[in-house]
């Protein structure tokens, strides 16, 4: 997930990248001297923080199933993305919002068709590691999400 922030954030939020092995081990070898104490680390723990503060709860009671990794990457993403445009408030409604989420790709995947099965499900299992596959995933998941959380910003709206 760190990886996915950090090309993210590097390439100024245009881009994602592949999380495969090779991936790992070149982000690996580039970043061996490493800060802990880093503007990108403390970021990346922030976005963390408040995920599991936000989810935890919906979790913990049973009101929204365990997080799976596919979600969990997307989530940052988002919640990235929200502070970026200073509007972390709406990850107040995430669990909600993620149910929802869930739903239309259960019916689809039921279905065999629709957005939510081409755009997202069938892109969690074949191929999810690459760098295309990523990216339109999150694509997918940010619009439905962002519409979901209602955010007042038109600028938040359209950007992937």
């Amino acid at each position: 997930m760190f990886l996915l922030l950090m090309a993210r954030r590097e390439s100024g939020g245009e881009e994602l990248c592949g999380i495969d092995r090779g991936n790992v081990d070149m982000f690996y070898y580039k970043h061996l001297n490493f800060d802990p104490q880093s503007a990108e680390s403390q970021r990346f723990k922030e976005i963390l923080e408040i995920l599991t503060l936000t989810l935890s709860i919906a979790v913990g009671e049973g009101h929204l199933k365990k997080i799976v990794g596919h979600e969990a990457i997307h989530l940052m993403l988002l919640v990235d993305r929200l502070l970026d445009h200073d509007q972390q408030e709406l990850a107040v409604n995430l669990s909600s919002a993620l149910e929802t989420f869930r739903l239309n790709v259960t019916q689809d995947r039921k279905a065999r068709r629709g957005d939510f099965w081409v755009e997202y499900g069938q892109l969690t299992q074949t191929g999810s590691h690459a760098k295309d596959t990523i990216e339109r995933r999150h694509k997918f998941f940010a619009d439905k999400m962002l519409a979901l959380l209602n955010p007042q910003t038109g600028e938040l709206q359209t950007q992937a």
